[in-house]
């Protein structure tokens, strides 16, 4: 069954003025089938507050909110004690089986960044755990933490919620977790009167930085000799003094080398780290991608295998299946078919009926 000029004019005379217009602009008509846009990908971010994620490294990290204000690692205002803190969960991808990275001790061994040598463990603990039925739970963080690091320092955090909200002065709390120390060698600084001085009343490093050690009497500058066996036989005041301070700049410059190395391995270690960590989330991620690609191919494949047999309808193939034609370059269902298909009511298509007459003009004038 053909289509022919007078179908078309019977068409047209049939159609409403919204039809007519549609069909006049036929000719521009783009019906081409397109894949539903891939879901964006969501990324781990290292805030604060979250609800503990079971699926990522169970432990608690901290991080400075402010570190132009506060320093790198919170320690620009005082070494030793890091402040304008946050904690959050580690995003690290657990590993071996365990609840924890690389960093955490997921490999056997966490960082000793990352351990209070006190302890033996991780020194802010835990973000949270699973309880006896398998439910998330998120832990509190601890209170004040310390770390002893392995040069025998002890490192102090103070979380910026803890703080004063004027942060250039800080809150009573802060002045008391920072200067806490300071008081108590104050105190021992002005021992009672009935009670002799003993090695440890003394701040040695502020009186030597002040020069404050020339003005002792030699009765107290004998309890630092004493305490680390240095030979004075024969010599005078102020040749015992350039002792002490010599002996004590070495033993400074010694623990600060010390230190500077342990945190610079520290420091190596946790970037090798967080390379692999990121290395092997960049690879999931791509195998993510590629078992995506190929699922989408899959589909297309079995969408392409469907076999439909091909009909004329007004002298345009169209493809049959499950009752209606469908648009073999646009993949698009036009409509119902009759019984036979040549029967076929095509004004039945609606919004369809202009890409069947561009259909029908780009048959006529192929001929």
């Amino acid at each position: 069954m053909s289509f022919t000029a007078k179908d078309l004019i019977g068409l047209m005379e049939s159609a409403t003025p919204e039809e007519i217009k549609t069909i006049k602009s036929l000719l521009s008509i783009d019906e081409k089938k397109t894949k539903a846009p891939r879901k964006p990908r969501t990324s781990k971010s290292k805030a604060t507050g979250q609800p503990f994620d079971p699926s990522m490294c169970f432990a608690r990290c901290y991080a400075v909110q402010d570190p132009e204000k506060f320093g790198k690692d919170g320690d620009k205002a005082e070494k030793n004690n890091h402040i304008g803190l946050i904690d959050f969960q580690c995003t690290g991808k657990t590993i071996n089986g365990t609840h924890y990275c690389y960093r955490h001790g997921g490999k056997g061994q966490p960082a000793k960044k990352n351990v209070c040598q006190e302890s033996g463990e991780l020194f802010l603990g835990d973000y949270g755990k699973l309880d006896d039925d398998g439910n998330p739970v998120s832990l509190p963080r601890p209170e004040n933490p310390t770390r002893l690091s392995s040069s025998g320092k002890t490192h102090k955090y103070l979380f910026l919620d803890s703080m004063d909200a004027d942060l250039e002065k800080g809150s009573q709390e802060e002045e008391k977790v920072l200067k806490s120390e300071k008081g108590k060698k104050k105190e021992k600084s002005a021992p009672a009167v009935d009670k002799p001085i003993t090695f440890e009343d003394i701040e040695w490093e502020k009186i030597i930085v002040s020069g404050d050690i020339n003005d002792l009497p030699v009765k107290t500058l004998k309890l630092y000799l004493v305490k680390f066996d240095i030979s004075t036989k024969g010599l005078k005041k102020n040749e015992k003094v350039e002792k002490i301070i010599e002996h004590f700049d070495l033993n400074k410059e010694q623990e600060d080398s010390q230190e500077n190395q342990e945190e610079a391995e520290e420091e190596v270690e946790t970037e090798a780290e967080e390379e692999v960590e990121t290395e092997t989330e960049e690879a999931e991620e791509e195998e993510e991608e590629e078992e995506e690609e190929e699922e989408e191919e899959g589909e297309e494949e079995e969408e392409e295998e469907v076999e439909m047999p091909v009909e004329e309808i007004q002298g345009v193939e169209y493809a049959i299946h499950e009752g209606n034609a469908i648009d073999l370059e646009t993949d698009t269902v036009m409509g119902p078919v009759g019984d036979p298909v040549a029967s076929t009511d095509v004004s039945k298509w609606g919004e369809n009926v202009p890409l069947h007459l561009k259909n029908l003009t780009a048959k006529m004038n192929s001929k």
